[in-house]
């Protein structure tokens, strides 16, 4: 392979000829090292804006998938790891693996319902 500066290794495999994509900083920042202490880019979708669930999926805007549109929102099956902090790959128990970025993102609120006005009901009379 070819590595690029210190950090980022091109695979054997990979042509160079062809058109090469350099991975953003924060995607070295948040690819983990492998044995050698080289950051490696998993091709695990990306998830931004997450958020856990109470049955511990995650939803969040997904990109780098192959089956969704990128910043789609999607919902994953139930996370494998506890204590999630963000920025690390996480795995499903449906076996798929994710790229968290960024932090956990607050829950959304939902939008109350109006309050109904009070309404009295009965018979009244009027006296003069």
């Amino acid at each position: 392979g070819v590595t690029l500066g210190n950090s980022f290794k091109v695979p054997s495999s990979t042509s160079l000829l062809a058109p090469l994509t350099i991975p953003s900083s924060s995607q070295l920042l948040m690819a983990p090292k492998n044995q050698q202490g080289t950051r490696v880019l998993s091709k695990a979708p990306i998830i931004k804006n997450w958020r856990t669930n109470p049955d511990g999926s995650i939803t969040g805007n997904i990109s780098n998938s192959p089956d969704f549109r990128n910043n789609q929102e999607v919902t994953t099956s139930r996370i494998v790891e506890k204590n999630l902090k963000g920025d690390q790959t996480v795995t499903s128990v449906s076996g798929s693996k994710y790229r968290l970025q960024g932090k956990i993102s607050p829950l959304k609120k939902k939008a109350e319902p109006k309050k109904a006005s009070k309404q009295v009901s009965g018979t009244f009379s009027v006296k003069n």
